[in-house]
């Protein structure tokens, strides 16, 4: 198993262009993983390769290929 790269929400907020609020509500929503930092229990950390996977954006649609257009009906 790969090493986890555990980052503050701070630096993990910082590091994908987000605010440290946005990056907050996405951790109490659910969307990431959180650590107990081991020197500090107040602390939360994420993953950062988890972060970087999960806000980075996703093709939602696939353009057509110039055969698969469909071919339109004149009005009657």
């Amino acid at each position: 198993m790969d090493q986890l790269k555990l980052v503050s929400m701070t630096e993990a907020a910082e590091y994908v262009g987000v605010s440290r609020v946005t990056m907050s509500k996405l951790v109490n929503a659910g969307r990431f993983t959180v650590y107990e930092d081991p020197r500090d229990s107040r602390k939360k950390l994420l993953d950062l390769d988890e972060v970087v996977r999960e806000m980075t954006p996703r093709a939602i649609h696939q353009p057509r290929r110039e055969g698969d257009i469909p071919k339109l009906r004149a009005a009657a």
